[in-house]
């Protein structure tokens, strides 16, 4: 959901212009039955549709400004029929305050989780993707259509373009159990280091295991944008490979994305 800066819309607000061409609406009385633009503030942007001849219309992001007349500047052109482009105004047009489809905000709480139910060997001083393998144990059904679960690829798809939490959690076991040992738990749109964008340094006293989690907001720039969750454990005391811990709660793999926005 892009960031208009829309202050406020109005309910019922729809007016006529005689104004003709792609510049500018000289905005006119109110419709019967409606109010006027006037409850807005001079100089902030709107979101408005046009109808006009032949069956014209477009739908944007305009900025009003009060006056004699008060006018509507096309700054944005969100969709027309036009093909995206504005509309060329003729005789007496329509205009009034909307709510595009596009910038609606719906499907909150859309999202999902998955797990690694089996045992994964991480290599110390690398960066590792983990691996997911589960998706229908309670709690983990992805709910609504913004994220889907793509165990095939270790992954979540984020279908819609908008803000996401994401959040990631794991737990390591020391194989070997030698010394104190930590890790950089990594959320990221890539399994490098160059496509991480949130990551922690985790460490605590047992000599044997580490435990991290990441949660974080990520705004999606565009649909079927993928998220993905690595880690890069140290090469502590000699110890050169650590195991996930499925089957436990607070330690199995876990990844998952909730849509805000």
């Amino acid at each position: 959901m892009p960031d208009h800066s829309i202050e406020k819309l109005l309910d019922r607000a729809k007016v006529s212009t005689t104004t003709t061409g792609t510049g500018t609406m000289d905005l006119g009385s109110a419709a019967d039955g409606y109010q006027d633009f006037s409850g807005l503030t001079s100089g902030k942007s709107v979101y408005y549709t046009i109808t006009s001849a032949s069956d014209s219309w477009e739908v944007g992001v305009g900025v009003y400004t009060s006056g004699s007349p008060s006018t509507l500047t096309r700054a944005t052109i969100l969709s027309s029929s036009n093909s995206g482009s504005a509309i060329t105004l003729s005789g007496t047009s329509d205009v009034w305050i909307d709510l595009p489809a596009a910038e609606a905000v719906y499907g909150i709480g859309s999202g999902g989780k998955m797990r690694n139910t089996s045992t994964q060997s991480i290599s110390t001083g690398a960066l590792s993707q983990l691996e997911f393998d589960a998706t229908s144990a309670p709690g983990f059904a992805a709910v609504g259509d913004a994220v889907v679960l793509d165990t095939s690829n270790n992954r979540l798809t984020l279908k819609r373009k908008g803000l996401y939490q994401c959040s990631i959690m794991l737990g390591l076991l020391d194989s070997d159990a030698m010394g104190s040992s930590g890790m950089w738990l990594t959320l990221g749109t890539g399994t490098t280091l160059a496509t991480q964008f949130s990551m922690v340094y985790s460490s605590n006293a047992n000599s044997d295991s580490t435990y991290g989690i990441v949660s974080t907001p990520y705004y999606s720039s565009s649909p079927d944008d993928h998220i993905y969750a690595c880690v890069w454990p140290d090469a502590v005391w000699g110890s050169s490979e650590y195991e996930t811990i499925p089957g436990t709660d607070r330690y199995e793999p876990k990844l998952s994305a909730v849509y805000i926005r």
